[in-house]
């Protein structure tokens, strides 16, 4: 008997990565509110979009059995609103949101690991300087965004003030309908009284960017690739991905250790997931850059070339003895390298 999954967003060049998981042979696939309504869009309405999801699934002649997707806010969000509404499998909202909340993502962090790099919350509206104890140079954004929009890496007091005035004129587009996923939480304090309009400012922070891609599911936390971003030499201009990749083993077990931490702490679960590293050479020193709760579109085709599936639980793990593999994978704009490593 085959098993409707709906995907939110479903676009061609994801629909041929699906078709490829070997899970989903006997499942048919649906596409759920389009693409151009759920990415490429100026106003985020989210009670709109939940309402419209909800038409469309009604109207289905068969059963829903899953609800997936693989981009951004708001389907990250959407994803478990929906699920819970049907009860139906999927990550719990309240772990997404800790995720991709910028400042209490790194509160969160901070409780399990080290590699995380001085932090602060910032009153877009009222801070003229960083929070006590962070210093220059560092990089303010809004505590959710997309496609590190309205991030700016800053040298001193003026260019901070500076950066907060121009995301003033734009945080509302992300920040509102991100209060509105908010208020459906029961929050820490001082995520709450923050709420979706705030900055976090973080020390800069450079090095080798690597991205550990698993999931987890039923509490177990699987680790099936970590591949390095490549750049030009000398700049900051994305290159190239490589997959299996080319770190120390013992890099390797740093980072991979401490994503399964960070994502058991948050109670990440039933979702797959990509954490993003800076490794420092020179000094050693790794930090955590941002998780994602989904998987990356980008590293889905080396999987594929590598392993024969766009992902599994069963992948050959990074370190072990074969030779690297390269591969141009064209960026998505939901996680472009270039961004994530802002």
């Amino acid at each position: 008997m085959s098993h409707h999954v709906f995907v939110l967003g479903l676009d061609e060049r994801n629909l041929d990565t699906l078709r490829g998981l070997p899970a989903l042979a006997d499942c048919e696939l649906h596409p759920l509110l389009s693409v151009d309504s759920l990415v490429h869009v100026d106003d985020i309405d989210v009670h709109a979009l939940l309402d419209a999801a909800n038409r469309e699934l009604d109207a289905n002649d068969g059963p829903v059995d899953a609800i997936v997707g693989y981009w951004d806010f708001p389907v990250s969000s959407l994803v478990p609103m929906l699920c819970a509404q049907r009860g139906l499998l999927s990550a719990d909202l309240r772990a997404i949101v800790a995720c991709e909340h910028k400042y209490w993502s790194r509160v969160e962090q901070a409780k399990v690991i080290n590699e995380v790099p001085r932090f602060g919350l910032v009153d877009v509206d009222t801070d003229t300087a960083p929070p006590e104890g962070v210093r220059y140079p560092l990089w303010v954004k809004p505590v959710k965004s997309f496609s590190s929009q309205m991030a700016y890496r800053i040298t001193d007091d003026e260019q901070f003030r500076a950066a907060l005035a121009d995301i003033r004129t734009g945080i509302d587009k992300v920040g509102k309908p991100f209060d509105t996923v908010l208020d459906q939480l029961d929050l820490p304090a001082e995520i709450a009284d923050a709420g979706g309009r705030a900055c976090v400012a973080e020390e800069a922070v450079s090095g080798q960017q690597v991205t550990v891609e698993g999931y987890s599911h039923h509490g177990s936390v699987h680790i099936y690739g970590v591949i390095d971003t490549v750049n030009y030499p000398g700049t900051s201009s994305f290159l190239r991905y490589q997959y299996p990749s080319a770190l120390p083993q013992e890099v390797i077990e740093r980072i991979t250790t401490a994503s399964r931490r960070v994502i058991e702490h948050l109670g990440l679960d039933h979702v797959a997931f990509n954490v993003e590293f800076f490794w420092d050479e020179p000094s050693g020193a790794v930090y955590l850059l941002e998780i994602n709760p989904r998987h990356s579109q980008s590293h889905a085709p080396l999987f594929e070339a590598v392993d024969g599936v766009p992902e599994s639980g069963s992948a050959r793990r990074s370190g072990d003895r074969c030779p690297p593999t390269t591969t141009r994978a064209r960026p998505c704009s939901n996680s472009s390298p270039t961004a994530s490593a802002t």
